[in-house]
C-alpha cells in the first residue's frame, strides 16, 4: 500500500512499494494536495489531515473476484488503526487480471452508490413509489393517473423515478364507481423531499366548505388554500361559503413544511357526506438494482477510538455518497525516478449509517475531504 502525508510546507512523502514498512523519499507537487476528512460521528465534530497528528494517507488497489478495488485509508501508522477512515472504490466492470482492470467506469463525478451485501444496492436519487387508497367508504372503484399511464385498481406504483431529472409529479386517483363527495384526489410531489399530507373535507354543502389540512411525515409550516384557482384562505382548517360554485369545483392546498419540503394536494369537491371522503397514501423507497458483484459502488469504512471496525457494507444499507470532483496529480518519487501518473485525487461528501459485525452502528453526518487514489496505468 502506498503512502503520502502531506505536511504544512507542501512536502509530499510516498513510499517506493505498496508497502507501509517501506522507506520513504521525498517529492514536491506545484498544487499542495492536502488530504483530509471532516464531518460528525454520532453528532461529535471529527476533523483529520495527512501530515498532522501522526495521520497519512494510503492507497493500494487490487482484484478481487474479478472486480478492481481502489483503497483510501486516512490513519495513524499502527498495527490496529484508530479513529480512521477508508474508502474503498469498486470498479464498474469485471475484468481478468489486474492489467486489463478499468478505473474510468467508476472514478466519475457524481453520486455513486453504496455497495451492498444483499446484492442489490439502491440506486442514487432514484425513487419507487407506491400508492394505495386510504378512508374509503366500501369498495369503490379506482382510477390512477400517473406521468406513465393510467390503469384501474386498488393501488398503483410509479417505479424508478429519478429525483435529478424529475423535481416533481402528479398522481391522482379518482372514484370509478358512484358519485362521492371528493371523486378524485391529487397530490403533486417534489421528489427530493421528504414530507407528506393530506386534506380531509369535514363539511360539504351547496353552500358551505370546511376542510383540514394534517401532516403525515413533517411540522406544518403554512398552507394556502384556493378554490378554482382563487386563493380564500391560509391555516388548517378552512371554512368557506362557496355559494356561486357549481358542484365539482377544484380545492387545492399548498402546503409548505418547515423542511422547506412543499406538497399540493387537490380535490374535486361535490355535496355530500364527509364519509364519503377520498383520500390516498404513498410510500416513497429507494430503487435497488440487482448487482451480485456490487459494481461502481463504494465502501466506507470507518474505525473508532477502540479500533472497533464500523462499514457501509450491510444488506439494505442507508445513506448516500458523492464524488463531487477529480483531479489529477503526479508523484515524482525523485529525480532519479520517472513521474507516475496513476494516482488521482478527489473530493467526496455523504451522510451514511455504518454497522460493525456485532449490528451495533454509527451515523455519519455531512462528511466531506480530499482522499488521494491509486490505479493501474
Amino acid at each position: 500500500m502506498k503512502k503520502t502525508v502531506t505536511s504544512l510546507l507542501g512536502v509530499v512523502l510516498i513510499a517506493a512499494a505498496c508497502s507501509k514498512d517501506s522507506s520513504l523519499d521525498q517529492a514536491e507537487y506545484s498544487d499542495n494536495p492536502l488530504f483530509y476528512f471532516s464531518g460528525s460521528v454520532n453528532g461529535l465534530p471529527i476533523n483529520i489531515q495527512a501530515g498532522k497528528d501522526g495521520y497519512a494517507m494510503y492507497t493500494n488497489y487490487y482484484l478481487k473476484d474479478s472486480v478492481l478495488h481502489m483503497e483510501s485509508l486516512l490513519a495513524i501508522d499502527t498495527p490496529s488503526y484508530r479513529e480512521a477512515f477508508k474508502i474503498d472504490i469498486h470498479g464498474g466492470e469485471t475484468s481478468g487480471t489486474i492489467v486489463n482492470a478499468s478505473y474510468s467506469t467508476s472514478l466519475i463525478n457524481g453520486p455513486i452508490a453504496l455497495a451492498d451485501a444483499s446484492g442489490f444496492p439502491r440506486r442514487p436519487h432514484v425513487y419507487d413509489y407506491i400508492f394505495t387508497s386510504d378512508s374509503l367508504n366500501g369498495d369503490i372503484p379506482l382510477q390512477w393517473t400517473t406521468p406513465n399511464g393510467s390503469h384501474y385498481g386498488d393501488s398503483c406504483n410509479y417505479l424508478e423515478v429519478n429525483a435529478l431529472s424529475q423535481q416533481s409529479f402528479k398522481v391522482e386517483m379518482q372514484s370509478a364507481g358512484p358519485l362521492s363527495c371528493t371523486p378524485l384526489v391529487a397530490h403533486t410531489i417534489l421528489t427530493q423531499g421528504d414530507c407528506k399530507g393530506e386534506i380531509h373535507i369535514l363539511k360539504s354543502t351547496n353552500s358551505v366548505l370546511i376542510a383540514e389540512a394534517r401532516s403525515r411525515v413533517g411540522l406544518i409550516k403554512s398552507i394556502q388554500w384556493s378554490v378554482n384557482d382563487q386563493n380564500v384562505g391560509t391555516g388548517l382548517t378552512l371554512s368557506y361559503d362557496v355559494l356561486g360554485f357549481s358542484p365539482g369545483y377544484r380545492l387545492k392546498a399548498k402546503i409548505v413544511f418547515e423542511s422547506g419540503c412543499i406538497e399540493t394536494i387537490e380535490k374535486v369537491i361535490l355535496a355530500g357526506s364527509p364519509q364519503c371522503d377520498i383520500n390516498l397514501n404513498y410510500q416513497k423507497l429507494p430503487h435497488r438494482d440487482y448487482n451480485p458483484h456490487n459494481l461502481g459502488t463504494v465502501s466506507v469504512t470507518y474505525f473508532d477510538a477502540n479500533g472497533k471496525e464500523y462499514n457501509s457494507h450491510y444488506a439494505y444499507n442507508t445513506g448516500h455518497f458523492s464524488i463531487e470532483a477529480i483531479a489529477n496529480y503526479n508523484e515524482s518519487m525523485s529525480s532519479s525516478t520517472p513521474v507516475t501518473n496513476n494516482h488521482k485525487r478527489y473530493s467526496f461528501s455523504g451522510d451514511l449509517v455504518l454497522k460493525s459485525s456485532d449490528g451495533s452502528s454509527v451515523q455519519l453526518d455531512n462528511i466531506f475531504g480530499i482522499f488521494a487514489v491509486q490505479h493501474p496505468d
